[in-house]
C-alpha cells in the first residue's frame, strides 16, 4: 500500500473510531447508571454558538447535521446514536448529564460505552458550548437547525 492510501486508511480508521462511541445501549437493557449529582453551583452555562463548531467538527458524523442520529456513519451504526431533537428523551437528562456524557463518555450514564470520553480531546469549554448546542436540537426550527 502506497503511503498516501495508508494516510488515508488510518485517517478513516480514527474518524470511525471517534464516530464509534456515539451508539447508545442503556435504552435497550432498560438500565440506566445512577448519575452523581452536578457540583455544587455547576450551571452549563455554555455558547451554543461555539458549540455548533465543535459538534460540526466531532459530532456530526455520527449524530447527523440535524441531530438527529442520521449522520452519514450511522446507518452502519448499531444501536443508533442518540437521537437529540426528541423532546421528550432530551427532556429526561438534566444539563449536567448531558455534559457527562461528553466528557465522560456512555458508560457513567449506563450508555454505551463506545460513546468515548471527549475530557482528553476538548477543553472545559469546548464540552460546555457543544453541550449547550445539543440542548438546543429539542428546541429547532422548522428546518431541524438547532436555534
Amino acid at each position: 500500500m502506497q503511503t498516501a492510501e495508508r494516510g488515508w486508511w488510518v485517517l478513516w480508521l480514527v474518524v470511525a473510531a471517534l464516530c464509534l462511541p456515539s451508539i447508545e445501549t442503556g435504552a435497550r437493557s432498560g438500565e440506566e447508571a445512577t448519575v452523581r449529582a452536578a457540583p455544587g453551583g455547576w450551571t452549563l452555562d455554555g455558547d451554543a454558538d461555539e458549540g455548533r463548531i465543535v459538534y460540526k467538527q466531532y459530532c456530526q458524523k455520527c449524530h447527523g447535521k440535524h441531530g438527529n442520529g442520521q449522520g452519514t456513519m450511522a446507518a452502519d451504526l448499531d444501536p443508533k446514536p442518540r437521537d437529540f431533537t426528541n423532546a421528550e428523551d432530551m427532556g429526561k437528562r438534566s444539563d449536567w448529564e448531558l455534559y457527562l456524557g461528553i466528557k465522560e463518555g456512555g458508560a457513567p450514564l449506563g450508555l454505551s460505552d463506545q460513546m468515548t470520553a471527549w475530557e482528553d480531546t476538548l477543553t472545559e469549554e469546548e464540552m460546555r458550548n457543544v453541550a449547550a448546542y445539543i440542548r438546543q436540537f429539542a428546541q429547532s426550527d422548522d428546518e431541524g437547525e438547532a436555534r
